[in-house]
């Protein structure tokens, strides 16, 4: 029988995923259908994984809004910006059109992600706001969780933009 890890010390904590260690690569479906996979479509410098409950709802929605402003200046830097919620692409493609978003969208329906990510309430498998930094060689390099203090994924990206 597999041994069943449960993550100890804070919700969504995983006690596998570590600053410097190998990010999981993944494929899944965007806003259009069109499959993300990390190796082959993160940024020349990096990617941005910014995992969030749902669209629509009120911080999730300040938090990627927030977020996609500087989608921009980002990708001129060679970073790939990326949010990823349980929500079908339908909703996503609603959402990206009402707020005019430019980031990609990942459907995790199942929740594959959040899982292997450590993105996830234990038992009660609620998605947590976890952003992570994985570097051009899929190296973790930097993970913020905070639930409602959006000013630290914000910080993330803005330490982004200044190297």
């Amino acid at each position: 029988m597999p041994e069943i890890r449960i993550p100890i010390g804070g919700f969504g904590e995983s006690p596998v995923l570590k600053t410097g260690a190998a990010a999981p690569d993944f494929e899944c479906p965007d806003e259009t259908g069109a499959c993300f996979r990390l190796s082959r479509d993160g940024g020349q410098r990096g990617t941005i994984l910014c995992f969030y409950p749902g669209d629509f709802t009120p911080v999730c929605t300040r938090e990627v809004c927030r977020l996609d402003a500087s989608y921009r200046a980002l990708a001129d830097r060679g970073y790939v910006l990326v949010g990823v919620s349980p929500d079908p692409s339908a909703r996503h493609e609603l959402f990206k059109q009402r707020y005019g978003l430019s980031l990609k969208l990942l459907c995790d329906g199942e929740r594959r992600l959040f899982r292997r990510y450590g993105c996830l309430v234990p038992v009660l498998n609620w998605p947590l706001r976890v952003s992570w930094f994985v570097d051009a060689d899929l190296r973790i390099r930097k993970r913020v969780h905070a639930e409602f203090r959006l000013r630290r994924h914000e910080v993330l990206v803005e330490d982004l933009l200044r190297d």
